[in-house]
C-alpha cells in the first residue's frame, strides 16, 4: 500500500545521559550524506570588540552549535550586527565558536565622515505603517492597486521609515490623488509631516486650494530648507 500525504525526513535526536548535550541526526537530500548537528548552546560574545565603520574584521560567537545551524540556512539564520547581516565564515568556525564578518555600518555620522555609503536619490523606506489596511500599496510606484480606507471619518495617516540612524533628506514631494468628491477634506487638513522618533511631528506642508485629482508636488528649492528625518506621514484629521 502506497504511503499517504508527503514524504518527511527523520530525525534522531541523542541525549547524553550524563550531562545537556543533545545530538541531531538527519538526512540532507541535497548530497544524500548523514548529517551531525549540535543543539544550539548558550551564545556568548567576545567583550571589547572593536571595528570600524567599514567593517570587514571578523566577530567570534562562542556557542555549541551554532555554526551548523548557519551553515545549513544562511538565509534565515545569520548574526546580526548593529541589524545588518554579518556575514558567516565556515573556514575560521567549528563546532564550539561561530566567526562571521562584520558588515559595514551606515549611519549618519559614519556617512558624512567617512563615506559609508553615499547618498541615493529614490529614497525607499524599509518600513511603512498607518491606518491604511494595506499601507505598503502607497508606496509601490504603481497605480493599478490601491490601499483600502476603513473609514472617512477617523483619523487617517500613512507613512514609512528609514532604518535606525538613518534620515530622508527631501528635495521634493509628489503624491498621487484620486477621485476628490470634496476638496474640503483635504484643503488645510491633508498635512505631510516628519519626526525624528515618531511621536514629535513636524508640519513641513499643508495642501491648499490648488490640490486636484492626479499628481500633485512640493519642492523645497533652498537645500537648507529641505528636511532631514527619520519618520516621514501624509496625515489628515
Amino acid at each position: 500500500m502506497p504511503p499517504l500525504g508527503a514524504g518527511l525526513i527523520p530525525l534522531l535526536w541523542f541525549n547524553s545521559s550524563t550531562d545537556d548535550t543533545i545530538h541531531v541526526a538527519y538526512h540532507d537530500t541535497t548530497d544524500s550524506a548523514l548529517q551531525i548537528t549540535k543543539a544550539l548552546g548558550t551564545a556568548t560574545g567576545p567583550t571589547g570588540f572593536e571595528c570600524s565603520f567599514a567593517g570587514g574584521c571578523l566577530l567570534e560567537v562562542t556557542a555549541e552549535g551554532l555554526s551548523s545551524i548557519l551553515k545549513n540556512d544562511t538565509v534565515n539564520n545569520f548574526i546580526s550586527v548593529c541589524d545588518e547581516k554579518c556575514e558567516f565564515v565556515e573556514a575560521s568556525s567549528d563546532s564550539t565558536k561561530s566567526v562571521c564578518k562584520v558588515p559595514k555600518i551606515s549611519t549618519i555620522y559614519s556617512n558624512e565622515q567617512f563615506n559609508i555609503e553615499r547618498s541615493h536619490d529614490d529614497l525607499r523606506f524599509r518600513r511603512t505603517y498607518g491606518t491604511l489596511t494595506d499601507s505598503e500599496l502607497v508606496f509601490d510606484h504603481s497605480l493599478t492597486m490601491l490601499p483600502t480606507v476603513d473609514s472617512r471619518e477617523a483619523e487617517c495617516y500613512v507613512g514609512g521609515s528609514f532604518k535606525e540612524n538613518h534620515v530622508g533628506l527631501l528635495s521634493q514631494v509628489k503624491y498621487f490623488m484620486g477621485d476628490i468628491e470634496d476638496k474640503a477634506q483635504y484643503v488645510d487638513n491633508l498635512k505631510f509631516q516628519g519626526s525624528a522618533d515618531n511621536t514629535t511631528w513636524t508640519d513641513l506642508f499643508t495642501t491648499d486650494d490648488n490640490v486636484h485629482e492626479g499628481w500633485n508636488y512640493y519642492m523645497w528649492e533652498d537645500p537648507s530648507d529641505q528636511p532631514r528625518f527619520r519618520f516621514y506621514r501624509l496625515y489628515n484629521n
